[in-house]
């Protein structure tokens, strides 16, 4: 004879999924849902190239832009970030508080929705919760593409 549950059980049984499947949305954890995420593969040599002639990356020969990349292995994009002529930057987009991502910079800023936590567009903690910096990457340019060193 098979066990009977009460409406409250199944309610709460049904709200625990709900809850799981949105924590996985706002935060990637446990991998369960979404299926395997697709992104940039890095070369054997940990290396991610951008070629600035591909319509996705063309913005950042322009000064002041910035793309976000997805990048197999990373959990959350990355930001990659055309300061000037000459600097180009990439940063975790995983903010150093909880974790969530960090939105794409706006007036110099990137901001984490979660909690406020603010940085620089070089990573630089500018107003908490955050105590960290964003995790920075050596990037290379050239007239022709951005090489990302993982």
């Amino acid at each position: 004879m098979k066990k009977r549950i009460s409406r409250r059980t199944a309610f709460l049984r049904i709200a625990g999924l709900g809850a799981v499947a949105s924590a996985e949305k706002s935060f990637g954890f446990l991998g369960l849902f979404g299926g395997k995420k697709k992104g940039l593969e890095p070369d054997t040599q940990g290396r991610v190239i951008l070629s600035l002639n591909d319509e996705k990356y063309r913005q950042l020969k322009n000064n002041g832009t910035s793309v976000k990349i997805d990048v197999k292995g990373k959990g959350k994009p990355l930001i990659v970030i055309r300061r000037d002529e000459h600097t180009v930057l990439t940063l975790s987009s995983k903010c150093t508080h909880l974790g969530c991502e960090v939105a794409s910079p706006q007036n110099g800023t990137l901001i984490c929705p979660c909690h406020k936590s603010k940085f620089t567009t070089d990573g630089t903690v500018i107003k908490g919760p955050a105590k960290r910096n964003l995790e920075k990457f050596r990037t290379e340019a050239d007239n022709d593409t951005i090489t990302i060193f993982l």
